[in-house]
């Protein structure tokens, strides 16, 4: 009888021990500070809404993370990182990127240098094609500052944005990305955590299940369409410092939960016999 109590109470404990680290104290999956770009390898497909991808941006080590740079040579062009680890098995998962604007480029009239597509990051299944990605984008010439999210179904593109004044240049902000099984939450936030009023998006269409059997991340600097002549776009360019992105996996407590629950249960039957 004694040693059924404590293998009960083993088992116990080993419930707790596991519903406490599912509520909270979830190590990283991925952990990045950018000292370099060892774990990163050049994006296999471009951004969605661009039609080219032109390889990985520059990339600047500096004591902030890493600077990233991307230079065009027409419309509809995006660069960018994935990772090279591949992510499965979650039911649930929250990605955070700590990232910084840069500043505003050289004037050309009413021109800003520094515009669209400046970070977004992005979700990418291995199996299906399907994404999701949360951006940054500076449209008409960095005068509309927009926040806005795109996702890929089956070839079936969504896209929705907020309005203008929602970031400002050479600012620290994060992104983050909670996907839940069959919804995804995204959310810009000031450097303090704090959310940014009219910058959470809540995607009721795309959850982790329309992830398939595993993603990837992916880092994207893109630019759509200006209204200006051919010459003009070398003029342009996307420009962000990346400092920190983690992965880690959302709580997941009611089954373990469940599990000391019914430990609970069974010893005091023990108890009583």
């Amino acid at each position: 009888m004694i040693k059924n109590k404590k293998w009960i109470i083993g088992l116990m404990a080993i419930g707790i021990m596991l519903n406490l680290h599912c509520s909270g104290m979830a190590a990283p999956l991925f952990d990045d500070n950018f000292t370099n770009m060892n774990n990163w390898q050049q994006a296999t497909s471009p951004l969605l809404y661009t039609n080219t991808l032109l390889g990985k941006p520059d990339v600047t080590n500096t004591g902030d993370g890493a600077q990233l740079v991307s230079h065009w040579t027409d419309l509809y062009q995006s660069r960018g990182f994935e990772t090279i680890q591949t992510f499965s098995g979650l039911t649930s998962a929250q990605a955070t990127l700590r990232f910084k604007t840069g500043g505003e480029g050289p004037h050309y009239g009413a021109f800003v240098s520094n515009i669209d597509g400046l970070m977004n990051l992005s979700l990418i299944s291995v199996s299906n094609g399907n994404r999701i990605g949360f951006s940054i984008a500076a449209a008409d010439h960095g005068g509309h500052r927009i926040v806005g999210y795109a996702s890929q179904i089956n070839e079936n593109k969504f896209h929705n944005e907020t309005g203008g004044g929602k970031w400002d240049y050479d600012h620290w902000y994060r992104f983050s990305i909670d996907v839940q099984p069959t919804h995804t939450i995204l959310k810009l936030l000031n450097d303090d955590g704090t959310p940014i009023s009219g910058a959470t998006m809540d995607i009721t269409n795309f959850g982790m299940n329309e992830l398939g059997n595993g993603f990837k991340l992916a880092l994207y600097q893109g630019l759509g369409y200006i209204n200006d002549l051919p010459g003009d776009i070398p003029r342009y360019y996307a420009d962000a410092t990346v400092n920190n992105l983690q992965l880690v996996p959302l709580p997941g407590t009611l089954p373990l939960l469940g599990s000391g629950l019914l430990g609970l249960f069974w010893y005091r039957r023990f108890r009583k016999g």
